[in-house]
């Protein structure tokens, strides 16, 4: 996972909140296929998120790995929560 700072999130709003990474900003991760999708509405724009598995030899710079338990300490922006949901189900 990964927090935006200040300077590069997306918006004012999002500015500490914690995200989950895309593949595109892990390339060398192994995908193991889709775990669930879900639809994000922000404003007027709705989004398709696809929730993908992968694997990962190392951390890479910038991004560091919670254990489950440090989730409910953290703020995370409501993609995360809906992906980790998606998870969740699969995990069943």
């Amino acid at each position: 996972m990964a927090s935006w700072p200040a300077s590069t999130a997306p918006s004012r709003r999002l500015a500490g909140f914690w995200e989950l990474p895309e593949p595109e900003q892990l390339p060398q991760a192994r995908l193991q296929g889709e775990v669930g999708d879900f639809r994000h509405t922000i404003v007027n724009t709705q989004y398709c998120v696809q929730v993908l598995r992968a694997t990962l030899r190392h951390v890479p710079a910038g991004f560091q790995w919670l254990s489950r338990r440090k989730l409910n300490e953290i703020p995370l922006s409501t993609t995360a929560k809906k992906a980790l949901l998606c998870l969740s189900k699969a995990e069943r």
